[in-house]
C-alpha cells in the first residue's frame, strides 16, 4: 500500500496575547476505491494568553492559557486491497487428466470504500503558578468518529460472511486533568512529580440502520461474546448473568436445560423457562471509567531513580 499526504499551516499571533492556528490536510491511500482516496481534513484553533493583559501584573499566574480547538483527522488503517476484487487459489480438480487448481473470489469488493473520519473539539485551561514549580492543565474534550470502517457480518448465502464498509458513528468524551510540580530543586538533589487522569465514555451512536453486529467468541464456543449496538460502548461484553452454582439438592426438574450439580446457574431473564440466546444481555464493556498515572522523578548528583504508578 502507499500513502501520500499535504500539510499546509498558519499560525497568528496578535497583540502578544491572542493566537490563532489553522491547517489543512490532504492524504491520499490506495487501500480505497479510486474514486475515494484523498481525504481532506481540516483544523483550527484559539487560545487567550491571559496572563499578558494589564490586569494579571499582580497576579499569582505565571501562564494562564485559555484554549480551544477543533479537527479533523482520517483512519485507514484496514487490510489492503479491500476495494478490489481479488482471488485466491482453491481447490485441484481432474479435468482431462489433468490436476487444475481453480481460483475463487477472496471477498466482495467495495470499490466504494472511502476514509474514517474524527472530528475532536477540545476545550482547556493551561497553568503555572509560583514561578512555574507548579503547572498542569485541565481540558475537556469530545471526539465524534463518522463513516466507520467495519467488518459487517452479511448472509452467508452471498457465499461469504462478511464484508468491509463505511458506515454509522461513534462518540468518545471525557476530561483530561495533569499537574506537574517542581518539589525540591536543590544543588545536589531534584524531586519532580507529575499526575495525570483522564475519562474516558464511548458511545455507539449509529449502525446506519444495523440493529446490532455480533463479535468476539470464546473458543471452544462458536458464540458471539460481544455485541456492538447504537447506544451502548463499542463491543460490549455479551452474555449470561450467572446467579450461581447448582448445587445436590436442588430442584433440578423444574429447569428445562439439562443440568447437573456443580454446573453455572444462568438468570432466565425473559421466564420463560428456558435458558437460551434470548437470555443473553450486556455485561460490561473494556473502557475503563477513568485511568490515571503518577509518576516521581529523583535525582541525586549523577544518580536518577524514576517512580511510575499507573492504573
Amino acid at each position: 500500500n502507499q500513502l501520500i499526504s499535504f500539510l499546509g499551516r498558519v499560525n497568528y499571533k496578535f497583540m502578544d496575547k491572542y493566537l490563532l492556528t489553522a491547517s489543512y490536510r490532504a492524504d491520499g491511500s490506495s487501500r480505497f476505491g479510486d474514486g475515494n482516496r484523498f481525504g481532506f481534513f481540516p483544523s483550527a484553533s484559539v487560545g487567550w494568553l491571559i496572563d499578558e493583559e494589564p490586569f494579571m501584573d499582580d497576579g499569582i499566574f505565571n501562564i494562564l492559557k485559555l484554549r480551544a480547538s477543533w479537527g479533523q483527522t482520517g483512519n485507514q488503517e484496514i487490510g489492503n486491497y479491500l476495494a478490489l476484487s481479488t482471488y485466491n487459489t482453491g481447490d485441484s480438480y481432474v479435468l482431462d487428466d489433468q490436476f487444475i487448481t481453480v481460483l475463487n473470489p477472496s471477498r466482495i469488493a467495495n470499490k466504494d470504500l472511502k476514509w474514517e473520519t474524527t472530528a475532536q473539539t477540545d476545550i482547556g485551561v493551561d497553568y503555572a503558578i509560583l514561578d512555574n514549580r507548579i503547572s498542569g492543565s485541565i481540558a475537556w474534550y469530545r471526539k465524534k468518529t463518522t463513516d466507520m470502517l467495519l467488518n459487517l457480518p452479511i448472509p452467508s448465502s452471498t457465499g461469504y460472511t462478511s464484508r468491509f464498509v463505511n458506515i454509522g458513528s461513534m462518540e468518545n468524551k471525557g476530561f483530561e486533568f495533569a499537574l506537574n510540580t517542581h518539589n525540591i530543586n536543590a544543588k545536589d538533589f531534584k524531586w519532580n512529580s507529575n499526575i495525570n487522569v483522564s475519562t474516558l465514555k464511548n458511545k455507539v451512536l449509529s449502525l446506519g440502520g444495523v440493529p446490532q453486529i455480533y463479535g468476539g467468541g470464546l473458543p471452544p464456543s462458536p458464540i458471539a461474546s460481544a455485541i456492538t449496538t447504537p447506544g451502548e460502548p463499542l463491543m460490549s461484553f455479551f452474555g449470561y448473568i450467572v446467579d450461581g452454582i447448582w448445587q445436590e439438592g436442588d430442584d433440578l426438574t423444574a429447569v428445562s436445560n439439562n443440568v447437573q450439580p456443580g454446573d453455572f446457574k444462568f438468570r432466565d431473564v425473559n421466564e420463560d423457562g428456558i435458558i437460551d440466546v434470548e437470555d443473553r444481555v450486556i455485561l460490561g464493556n473494556s473502557f475503563p471509567e477513568f485511568q490515571w498515572g503518577f509518576t516521581n522523578d529523583f535525582t541525586y548528583k549523577n544518580f536518577n531513580l524514576n517512580v511510575l504508578f499507573t492504573g
